[in-house]
């Protein structure tokens, strides 16, 4: 977010990214390119000319539109229902970088491939993109781009792009109706999905609510040592379960999703307030330097706001799945 005491960039090729969440009788999307650029110059960058690309979007508040993947201070225009901009600058990307992008659909067709030979090495039945005439009940007009069938269950599985660009409260509503047949299930695959060779990807996979309990206890008693970035290590791994777990109850399909993505949709659906998202958020970045090595900081007072907020949503999420 731009700090009003920042100084005006004044490094070329820059990115201007607009998306204007407009109502019903909205401006041409090319005609607010040119003033919003103007009134940047001398606030966030110099002169206008600095900027070398330009993305620009318009959508209508009217229409249903997935907060999931957004950035927070656009979700929070999108929830606030009124006409707004959301501006952001950055680098520009290099030509040769836009050049040598692969389409979405070869990626998507590449993660169909994946799933299909990975769940038929595993004695499923595999079928691709099945016709109404084959799949196992009625999904009310609902066509799966894979079907593995092994004994008398199974997985409907979709298969996205992107991170998740249509509605979660749709597809969790197909998870719940599919989980109504026995030994059924809901899957969610995405082209930037975790490995699922070493995340949980079902209850069984992960630890109990008691135990999740249990693993704080130990969290907290390494903070109260001294040892506070091995607490920190320890603690994500908890939190990311709890997390799994708790889209697992919920029919969320968004297990599978890589931690950043996982914590989006969590948030896009209340589970987390706007403030725990950006507290773990900047959890998340800490703990990921230190995995990687990096010379990292850790803050005494920081690692006990973050067991604090970590063992209120491990009590949460716990008491709901015993009512």
């Amino acid at each position: 977010m731009w700090n009003a005491a920042d100084l005006p960039v004044s490094s070329p090729f820059l990115r201007c990214v607009i998306v204007y969440l407009c109502d019903s009788a909205p401006a041409d999307i090319d005609n607010i390119i040119k003033p919003i650029q103007d009134a940047l110059v001398g606030l966030v960058f110099e002169d206008d000319f600095l900027v070398s690309d330009v993305d620009s979007h318009r959508r209508f508040l009217a229409d249903p539109i997935d907060v999931t993947s957004l950035p927070p201070l656009l979700q929070a225009g999108v929830a606030k229902g009124e006409e707004c901009v959301y501006v952001r600058i950055c680098d520009a990307q290099q030509p040769e970088e836009l050049l040598m992008t692969i389409s979405t659909q070869t990626l998507r067709d590449r993660k169909m491939d994946a799933l299909a030979a990975t769940y038929a090495k595993e004695g499923y039945l595999v079928l691709k993109e099945p016709a109404a005439g084959e799949l196992p009940f009625d999904l009310n007009g609902y066509r799966p781009d894979l079907i593995a069938k092994k004994d008398d269950g199974g997985l409907i599985i979709e298969v996205r792009a992107g991170a998740l660009p249509g509605s979660v409260d749709r597809v969790q509503y197909l998870a719940q109706e599919i989980s109504k047949h026995p030994g059924w299930r809901f899957l969610l695959a995405t082209v930037a999905d975790a490995d699922p060779s070493i995340v949980p990807t079902t209850a069984d996979d992960l630890p109990t609510w008691r135990q999740l309990a249990d693993k704080l206890t130990q969290a907290r008693a390494l903070a109260g040592n001294g040892a506070v970035e091995p607490a920190l290590l320890y603690l994500w791994g908890i939190f990311e379960a709890a997390l799994r777990k708790r889209a697992i109850a919920e029919n969320i399909p968004v297990e599978r999703l890589p931690p950043a993505m996982l914590l989006n949709h969590m948030y896009s659906q209340g589970e987390v307030s706007i403030a725990q998202h950006d507290l773990f958020r900047e959890f998340m970045t800490i703990r990921n330097r230190m995995a990687h090595g990096a010379n990292t900081t850790v803050d005494s007072v920081h690692v006990a706001t973050l067991l604090n907020e970590t063992e209120e949503l491990v009590a949460d999420w716990a008491a709901a799945k015993a009512v």
